[in-house]
């Protein structure tokens, strides 16, 4: 299992994780390539045997709740996307632990 910080020329491989809506997907996706490329978030995904299995968010400016984010103190995770079949063992903790020691 890794952990790593992908690329904006990666974020076309979270597709897999989105509900299956391709209008939403595309909003989105243009949403946050736009976010990445003002370093306003950054995306981690976990990886099992080179294979995405999951993603989480760290937002470094919150838009709309100034207050949610502090440069340097606190950012605001967001988007805990992890395949069914990895729910319920303890992957999302090990995020939230991850980012705790960064």
């Amino acid at each position: 299992m890794e952990f790593r910080k992908i690329k904006i020329e990666e974020f076309e491989k979270l597709k897999k994780l989105f509900p299956d809506n391709e209008k939403m997907w595309i909003k989105y996706k243009n949403k946050r390539v736009e976010e990445l490329i003002k370093q306003e978030i950054d995306v981690f995904i976990i990886e099992n045997n080179e294979s995405i299995i999951g993603e989480i968010t760290v937002n470094y400016k919150n838009h709309e709740l100034e207050t949610e984010t502090i440069p340097n103190k606190r950012v605001y995770l967001e988007a805990f996307r992890i395949y069914k079949k990895y729910q319920g063992k303890g992957k999302r903790h090990i995020q939230i632990l991850y980012f705790q020691k960064r």
